[in-house]
């Protein structure tokens, strides 16, 4: 708990100490061989991160490729995502498609770890000590916990994996989903689905016509045959590639990201203003990375090891592409 010290000291055990004891007074309590004394202490809630100073102090995540495992400083569950190759992009004759989903390749991914939901206020707040949502509930008049983040820079989100990197020690790596991993996430591992799970739009996720215009809270319409939650609607999440409209032509077959030098990243999914057609699996939006907005947040996956990585070339297209949103 955090407390703040009132400039003299409240309580004491025993009696009064003797005038030379009480020269020694603060340097005692300071080693402890003093009883407690009593402070003012601020209120934290109950799902606030509580300050501390390394990963031992942190209970144990069991790690295991195959298995679901919960990060113990966030609170986030990551759900296990085996390997496999997929047709990534989309057909020149598929509906609703743009020029940069093409061209269709095949892209072939060891297993992965992908969080079940979009990272909630509450898992930021708990790593980062503030919630920075625009969206939350002194607005809309609901507890903030299971409601996605947002608000946030691409920087900022850098900050977000770096805090909680510090706290495995080389176990896992965390790290925001390639395009790739992201896109044979949302095709329940490499399906030709238009939408990330086999049922109607209004059943999983959350969009224009069903949102209310706002957010919603993560994990309330039905998940993908993966177990994850949102991939389609509610927020637009950041991802690792740097934004190319032509990134397609330049990926290797085996684990591919574009890390080419842009001011853009990559954002996928669609979210809760969008129409349909933003939340395709295939759709490829992009956003400057000092941007923010409140219907722009993150999920974030995890590995064993760091491999290296395909950049798939690292000169970004030439030429102007389309906003998506």
């Amino acid at each position: 708990m955090f407390f703040h010290v009132s400039g003299s000291i409240s309580g004491r055990c025993g009696r009064s100490a003797p005038s030379p004891l009480r020269r020694m007074l603060s340097f005692l309590l300071l080693i402890g061989l003093l009883c407690p004394w009593s402070g003012h202490a601020f209120p934290v809630k109950e799902w606030d991160k509580l300050d501390v100073d390394g990963a031992q102090q942190l209970p144990s995540a069991e790690v295991q490729p195959g298995k679901p495992w919960q990060e113990p400083l966030s609170g986030m569950t990551f759900a296990w995502i085996p390997g496999g190759c997929f047709r990534m992009g989309s057909a020149p004759n598929a509906e609703d498609r743009d020029a940069d989903e093409e061209p269709i390749h095949t892209a072939c991914l060891s297993g992965f770890w992908l969080g079940e939901r979009e990272v909630t206020q509450q898992q930021w707040q708990r790593v980062l000590q503030h919630n920075p949502s625009h969206l939350h509930r002194e607005i809309i008049g609901q507890r903030d916990e299971g409601f996605p983040v947002e608000n946030i820079t691409r920087l900022d989100v850098e900050t977000f994996i770096a805090r909680l990197n510090l706290h495995h020690q080389g176990q896992i790596a965390i790290n925001l989903p390639t395009e790739a991993q992201w896109e044979y996430a949302c095709r329940n591992g490499g399906e030709k689905i238009p939408f990330s799970g086999r049922a109607q739009l209004d059943q999983l996720g959350w969009y224009q016509a069903n949102s209310s215009g706002i957010s919603q809270s993560t994990g309330t319409r039905r998940a993908n045959r993966l177990g994850l939650y949102d991939m389609s609607g509610n927020v637009w999440e950041w991802v690792r590639d740097t934004y190319d409209k032509d990134a397609y032509g330049r990926h290797g077959n085996t684990d591919p990201v574009h890390t080419g030098e842009s001011p853009f990243a990559v954002i996928r999914g669609g979210g809760w203003q969008d129409l349909p057609s933003a939340l395709r699996c295939a759709n490829r939006g992009f956003e400057r990375l000092t941007n923010k907005r409140s219907d722009l947040g993150l999920r974030l996956a995890a590995s064993l090891e760091s491999r290296p990585a395909d950049t798939g070339g690292k000169q970004p297209g030439s030429g102007r592409s389309k906003m998506p949103f």
